[in-house]
């Protein structure tokens, strides 16, 4: 997302900025309104965390085997088998999770399955963020109070996500809405 918002300023089209945050929101609106299936079960949740982490762990075991001559040949091509491991990683969690929009959301419009696969995936990644940063703060904060507003704010957090997940992991929900046999 930082990527696209540097862009979009540089060329002064910010009003294009207003499209990612409406995206987002109508997609979680069409899963909490039962429109659509928004995660078909648990485990598409974590092929969208996989999709994350994956790639990370990519870059750690590639630069265990990295050569300390950094400008020699082989140090090239360790960078470049990590790049293609990272991206391929990340895509392949990717393509799994958006295949299970697909399947269980057929005769859909398709671009209300751009914005519920777009919505599934920032969703995952800002309660993940929101939890670790909370937790971090928490656990490393210089100030007196820091432990005590990180575990709130985790807290409050985590609250939010175990209220929010019955209601988005919805397959059955849609399925008896939309008359067809889960």
């Amino acid at each position: 997302m930082v990527i696209p918002t540097l862009v979009a300023s540089w060329l002064g089209l910010t009003q294009i900025l207003w499209i990612i945050p409406l995206v987002i929101g109508y997609g979680l609106y069409l899963g909490l309104t039962n429109e659509v299936v928004f995660y078909p079960d648990n485990k598409d949740v974590w092929n969208i965390a996989g999709m994350g982490v994956a790639p990370i762990v990519v870059l750690l075991i590639a630069a265990s085997f990295m050569p300390n001559d950094s400008s020699s040949f082989v140090a090239g091509i360790v960078e470049l088998i990590m790049l293609a491991g990272m991206a391929a990683s990340a895509a392949w969690f990717g393509i799994k999770s958006c295949n299970a929009t697909v399947l269980m959301n057929t005769g859909v419009d398709f671009l209300k399955l751009v914005a519920v696969s777009v919505s599934k995936v920032i969703l995952v990644f800002v309660f993940a963020f929101l939890m670790i940063s909370s937790l971090s703060k928490a656990l490393k904060g210089d100030n007196p109070g820091d432990l005590k507003k990180g575990l709130i704010i985790f807290a409050i957090v985590g609250s939010i996500g175990a209220w929010l997940r019955p209601k988005i992991v919805n397959t059955q929900k849609v399925f008896e809405k939309r008359e067809m046999v889960f």
